[in-house]
């Protein structure tokens, strides 16, 4: 959840990772990301470790939000999180594309609203995706390298007295174009905390599609325009779909272009039917 549930993550042996702090097994890192064989660019897990603020809000073994560069940091006491930070470095040959990201809780004990849901259950908009359009479009929030949408990250944290929670996401790189939505890349995590007040951290795991579960989400979405914008009995959903198709957005000058293009054959086509209504045979297929 954007910046809400989560546990203290167990301090397992860990590794320092492209410049943040690894503590499960990411292999590989970064992963090769492709779309309609493409490559697109490199999906990297920068920050995923766990940490404890005490009541003075000093946190162990690090500051997330200081890693991450979220934002300000919010001197929470008395709060065990957890951090997953992932960025797409895109490859400077790709097509352009509109990057968001989609999250779902599939489960767990203690969670904001009943699994599985879109991520965040109390939304901000009322967009499927994890990110708010001005969000995906910040940097240190959304947006790396002046692309929007390309950075995911989750702080994820709750109070420490919470023994016997648990969660388990699954997160998805994605391109856009309207309403329609195509998978790109994506991974599943979680922890439960146990009876000792340690957490014991789920396998990090890359995903070789989008779930059954996460897709039905989202094309069952129906925005509502009351918080928590989930769907109301009887509202019909809004009409997202998830596509196979690779979701490139022509270049101005590509559209300009198409455009043109289109006009002519309108031209053309406009031409030909006028030669049919006249009553030449070999234009009569035209007019059909």
């Amino acid at each position: 959840m954007r910046w809400l549930v989560a546990a203290f993550m167990g301090l397992a042996t860990a590794s320092q990772a492209f410049g943040g702090l690894i503590q499960k097994p990411v292999d590989p890192n970064p992963m090769d990301v492709y779309c309609d064989d493409a490559l697109v660019g490199q999906l990297q897990i920068t920050n995923y470790y766990g940490w404890t603020a005490d009541a003075n809000a000093a946190y162990t073994p690090r500051n997330p939000y200081t890693d991450s560069g979220f934002y300000q940091d919010p001197k929470l006491p008395n709060r065990n999180g957890a951090i997953m930070q992932a960025v797409l470095n895109v490859d400077p040959d790709a097509c352009k594309m509109n990057y968001q990201w989609v999250q779902v809780v599939t489960g767990g004990v203690g969670t904001i609203g009943p699994p599985p849901y879109l991520d965040p259950f109390n939304r901000d908009d009322p967009l499927p995706f994890y990110w708010t359009t001005p969000e995906a479009n910040t940097a240190d929030q959304g947006m790396l390298n002046n692309v929007p949408g390309s950075q995911f990250i989750d702080i994820a944290s709750q109070s420490s007295a919470n023994k016997g929670n648990s969660i388990t996401f699954e997160t998805a790189l994605v391109s856009y174009s309207g309403m329609e939505i195509h998978w790109l890349a994506g991974f599943t995590w979680g922890y439960s905390i146990n009876q000792n007040g340690g957490t014991d951290l789920a396998n990090f795991a890359w995903t070789a599609g989008m779930s059954n579960v996460m897709s039905g989400l989202i094309t069952n979405w129906a925005s509502s325009p009351n918080m928590p914008f989930l769907p109301a009995p009887g509202q019909a959903p809004d009409g997202y779909t998830v596509t196979d198709d690779c979701l490139c957005v022509p270049e101005p000058g590509s559209m300009m272009l198409s455009v043109i293009a289109m006009g002519a054959l309108g031209l053309v086509g406009a031409a030909r039917r006028r030669k049919a209504v006249s009553g030449r045979p070999d234009e009569s297929r035209d007019a059909a």
